[in-house]
């Protein structure tokens, strides 16, 4: 029986591997600042967050698993203990790998270890006593507080400390310390623990395979357990990858070192606690790694799918799609200013043929249900109020700027229509200070590179008619900083540069508008180009010719159903022209994914 096998595991080689950890958190220490601690402390509730999900909901939650699988007494009393074990200091190492909130990781680690002196033995006597099985074997556990402070002085505290103050005094030293220390204390730890399993092999070869799987499954629970608590909690993305590292990563080396000095090695709970010690490294690496590495590379691979999506059913929207002045976008930081005259459809076109990585501004009632939200979110949308959208929500922009500015500064590109809305008018309406304050925000942040605002002009031929033609044209970038006074304020004839930009690039008809478009109309005007219109205006009203009726296409034979139920179920739904397009695109996209599905399941049944 398990419960009777001992396990030799050397103590000073429970002790090296201490040190070694409290190497990792020493190399850890390394990339912090004092700042971001006191950053924490005027937030508790980030604090308490994790180790509500520790100390409170884990220990409960084991319970609940060893009554549902009812394993042998010891490897039950392995679980107890490692669930009310704090949180190993690997975690740090592992929060920071996932580029999550590093400080809130030490800081829970710092707390657990103290906390850990009363919650520990009392979590590990409770849960272990109401398990009937566990309960005969249990024995009076008595931590001593000593060997605990020992843990939080070797392991914590005094790495904590000396890697602050070395960044604090030595900063030149400590960040090539940093890119040294940190990959070779964990190949230590690596090390060490291979040796360990090394001089037990035949015990854990015997018996690993037996209880991995339970092992892996406490581990995933207690992960997912920390991930929802912070997600319950509200807190932000940073926060919840470090609360769910915190919960499942467990300081089983305290784990195995209590079993040893008030267990005599018990099989069971030293069997658990090592493969505990083993799994925990590679679900906290692959978290590690999935979130600091794969995630930033999977979602470029997600954009680039969707783009190519929303490219294939644009042509199948349009007869035709100009694009001009690519050249004209620069290296650098770039912000897009474009007119809007056909709701979703003007970001689509620049999100599909612009090469930059782009994140667009759009109006926050379209974020109003949460799964949309984070939806659109993830696919590099940001909300933004307008005054229609009430006083208050307003100052929900100045987060929203900062948001923009952490990204342009990161490297992707912004997109806004600075009209504040959009019309089918062929004029470029007065333009909001919204990029202007965006700007600001980004130069107080960083002021260090220029930032340009690339003028996008969309010119489209009749938008409400399918198969409509659309040209867009990139216009010569124009330079912000030189508009950058001493009190971090943009000079507001930066609107008018826009204005004017996007006047040479679309067609803007500012009087007589009605007698002007029906005598383009009767020109026969080429819209795609706003210079050939802006040359037949030269001769208005001298030159009349009558309208050319257009001839219908022939392909209507063949797609009247699918044209039939949109002008008569769909469109007469639609009351500005503006969406006209815009749920056509939408209509369309649905249309095609259902016969791709359909082809499918007929090539499936055929062959």
């Amino acid at each position: 029986m398990i419960d009777q096998i001992p396990i030799n595991f050397d103590s000073d080689s429970l002790w090296t591997l201490n040190l070694a950890l409290a190497l990792v958190m020493y190399g850890i220490a390394l990339d912090i600042e004092v700042k971001q601690f006191k950053e924490l402390f005027r937030t508790p509730k980030l604090v308490l967050a994790g180790l509500l999900s520790q100390f409170v909901l884990l220990p409960v939650l084991t319970y609940l698993f060893v009554l549902w699988i009812k394993p042998p007494p010891s490897i039950a009393l392995g679980l107890f203990l490692v669930a009310a074990c704090p949180g190993g200091n690997v975690s740090n190492f592992m929060s920071h790998l996932a580029k999550a909130n590093t400080a809130l990781s030490i800081t829970l680690t710092a707390f657990a270890t103290l906390l850990s002196v009363i919650m520990t033995p009392l979590n590990f006597h409770w849960y272990a006593s109401l398990y009937e099985p566990s309960a005969s074997l249990l024995r009076t556990i008595s931590v001593d507080p000593a060997d605990l402070f020992k843990v939080v002085g070797l392991l914590l505290a005094l790495p904590l400390t000396l890697g602050l103050y070395t960044k604090y005094r030595f900063e030149a030293i400590a960040i090539r310390f940093e890119k040294i220390l940190k990959p070779l204390s964990l190949l230590l730890f690596i090390v060490l623990v291979a040796i360990a399993l090394a001089t037990n092999w035949d015990v854990f070869r015997k018996y690993a395979a037996q209880f991995a799987d339970l092992v892996i499954a406490h581990n995933t629970l207690a992960i997912l357990l920390g991930f929802t608590t912070a997600v319950v909690l509200r807190l932000d993305r940073y926060s919840r990858r470090s609360i769910a590292i915190e919960t499942g990563i467990q300081n089983s080396g305290l784990g195995l070192l209590l079993i040893f000095t008030f267990f005599d090695g018990l099989g069971g709970m030293a069997v658990i606690a090592a493969l505990w010690g083993v799994w925990h490294l590679i679900s906290g690496l692959f978290l590690g790694l999935f979130w600091g590495v794969l995630q930033d590379r999977i979602r470029p691979l997600v954009r680039s799918l969707v783009v190519a999506v929303v490219r294939a059913l644009l042509y199948l929207n349009f007869k035709s799609i100009e694009i001009h002045g690519l050249e004209n976008i620069p290296r650098g930081r770039v912000i897009f200013v474009g007119n809007h005259q056909n709701g979703l459809i003007d970001p689509l076109l620049i999100a599909a043929f612009n090469k930059r990585s782009t994140t667009f501004y759009t109006r926050a009632s379209v974020f109003k249900n949460p799964t949309v939200s984070k939806i659109l979110h993830y696919l590099g949308l940001l909300p933004i109020f307008r005054f229609r959208d009430g006083g208050r929500n307003l100052r929900n922009n100045i987060e929203l700027f900062e948001k923009g500015a952490d990204t342009l500064i990161g490297g992707e590109a912004i997109a806004l229509f600075p009209e504040g809305n959009h019309g089918a008018e062929r004029r470029i309406r007065p333009l909001k200070k919204g990029v202007i304050r965006l700007l600001e925000t980004i130069y107080q942040k960083d002021s260090s590179e220029e930032v340009f605002l690339v003028p996008v002009g969309f010119n489209y031929e009749r938008l409400e008619q399918f198969k409509d033609k659309v040209s867009v044209r990139f216009g010569p970038p124009i330079g912000s900083l030189d508009l950058l006074n001493k009190d971090g304020l943009i000079d507001l004839c930066l609107l008018d540069s826009i204005h004017q930009s996007l006047q040479t690039l679309t067609t803007h008809i500012e009087d007589g508008y009605e007698s002007k478009i029906e005598y383009l109309e009767k020109s026969g005007v080429n819209w795609l180009d706003p210079n050939e219109v802006y040359k037949v205006l030269e001769n208005y009203p001298k030159f009349n010719s009558k309208s050319i009726s257009p001839i219908p296409s022939t392909s209507y034979f063949f797609s009247w159903p699918v044209v039939f139920f949109w002008r008569k179920y769909l469109l007469p739904k639609i009351d500005e022209v503006e969406f006209v397009t815009t749920l056509r695109y939408a209509y369309i996209g649905v249309l095609a994914f259902i016969c791709i599905f359909l082809c499918i399941l007929g090539m499936i049944f055929i062959f």
